[in-house]
């Protein structure tokens, strides 16, 4: 999830998609915005500074409480990436057994 957040916010930049753009912290800190920020830095290395950042001790015992439920969320997201199997496709009839009209 974070280098997809990562990307979001580069393509954002990139294509200048968005005039304004503010990026916060899971406790509301301001991490970036074009007002208070211009050109010093960009809002995506902004984000990629927080995921660099060591987490504090409040923020780890959080992520080891929801690391069961952050691993069945991965799960299913892989399960939904996989292409479910056709079973039309596999009943198809071969050219042969089709009728002739």
């Amino acid at each position: 999830a974070p280098a997809a957040l990562v990307e979001t916010v580069e393509t954002l930049e990139q294509d200048k998609i968005a005039r304004r753009m503010v990026v916060v912290d899971r406790q509301n800190n301001l991490l970036f915005s074009t007002h208070a920020h211009p050109h010093q830095i960009t809002a995506s290395d902004a984000v990629k500074q927080e995921m660099r950042r060591e987490l504090t001790a409040e923020e780890t015992t959080v992520y080891q409480n929801k690391a069961m439920m952050i691993s069945i969320l991965m799960q299913a997201r892989e399960g939904a990436m996989t292409p479910p199997e056709n079973p039309a496709a596999t009943q198809q009839k071969t050219p042969s057994q089709r009728k002739k009209f």
